[in-house]
């Protein structure tokens, strides 16, 4: 018997079909994509989410540099300049092959990837310390910098490391390519240790967090990544001084030459951010630095820097202690660098 329907019972049927399909499209769309896992990757629960560097995708606008030798980049970084100051512990690596590389050979346009300081001075533009410089990075996606917390080796015989910023777990296989760092030493997996600082390629890395990857190669950095905290830079042109990535912004009066064609700064505003003590003593115009048990005693119009003698004298103007810049060098014995540049 076969059994009729008429045109309402279709139109009925018609609409509950829909609705039985309408109702199956939202639990098929929201099902969740997985993402790839490497296997043996446990997570990291307990290592800090923020890192203590910042990382800068920039162009060369034009590279500096002070008898053949580079002191500073400025490039282009999210559409704004900013300056990256090079010390001659700054790792300078060719992030197609891996190999060291020069800021020499940099030109205005060329792409480069910077680790860099968190501090950067307010100047404009702003500057800030260059821990490491990736050259060549139109190939290969720039290499990511790992700072080793912890490792451990799996059941497969590879070695797990964990970053100590939370960012990354690196699984470094017998396939892994390991490699120093201007050094003809033989890198093996014993020589990653806790504390150690690393850069990784990987051609694959998932989208977790902490993000997981398998190293294609890993190149051992230098124990020190910190450069050196004893320089000062003088920017004429900005009219900053800058130290470890702290800025000093003398007024206008401030920082001057003087008859003798010597640059001349303000000692106790330079000082006090150097860390020292000022004292003035009335009695004879004279002025005592106090820092870490060192005491450096000087004089109003005396060539005398305790034992040293330098050219040119300390001189007092408008209640403003004023000494040439050899002072830094010479008596403080810091680093110090003149340019005409932005700082």
């Amino acid at each position: 018997m076969i059994k009729r329907f008429n045109s309402k019972s279709l139109a009925l049927i018609l609409i509950s079909c829909m609705l039985v399909f309408s109702l199956a499209i939202p639990a098929i769309a929201q099902e969740p994509v997985l993402e790839p896992v490497i296997s043996d990757l446990p997570l990291v629960k307990d290592a800090p989410l923020a890192p203590d560097y910042a990382a800068y995708d920039a162009q060369v606008k034009e590279v500096m540099t002070e008898d053949g030798i580079v002191t500073a980049i400025l490039a282009i970084t999210d559409g704004n300049e900013e300056r990256f100051n090079i010390f001659s512990d700054t790792v300078v690596i060719n992030n197609e092959t891996g190999n060291p590389s020069s800021l020499n050979e940099l030109v205005p346009g060329d792409k480069i990837f910077v680790y860099g300081s968190l501090m950067k001075t307010r100047s404009l533009p702003p500057q800030s310390t260059a821990f490491i410089v990736l050259t060549d990075i139109d190939v290969k996606a720039p290499a990511k910098f790992v700072k080793v917390m912890s490792m451990e080796e799996n059941a497969a015989g590879n070695l797990i490391v964990f970053d100590a910023n939370g960012e990354y777990n690196v699984n470094i296989t017998e396939e892994t390519v390991l490699r120093p760092y201007r050094t003809k030493q033989i890198v093996t997996k014993d020589d990653i240790k806790a504390g150690a600082n690393i850069l990784v390629w990987s051609e694959i890395m998932t989208l977790s967090l902490p993000a997981q990857m398998t190293a294609d190669m890993v190149v051992l950095l230098p124990e020190e990544q910190e450069p050196s905290s004893d320089k000062i830079i003088i920017s004429l042109m900005a009219g900053v001084i800058a130290y470890n990535g702290l800025e000093i912004t003398p007024e206008g009066d401030e920082l001057f030459y003087d008859q003798n064609d010597t640059l001349m700064i303000p000692l106790r505003k330079v000082c006090e951010t150097l860390g020292y003590e000022v004292k003035w003593v009335p009695e004879g115009n004279k002025i005592e630095l106090h820092k870490d048990g060192q005491i450096v005693k000087l004089q109003i119009g005396s060539h005398q820097y305790n034992d040293v003698e330098l050219a040119i004298a300390p001189e007092l103007t408008n209640s403003i202690t004023f000494v040439p810049t050899e002072f830094l060098a010479e008596i403080l014995n810091y680093e110090v660098s003149i340019n005409n540049h932005h700082v």
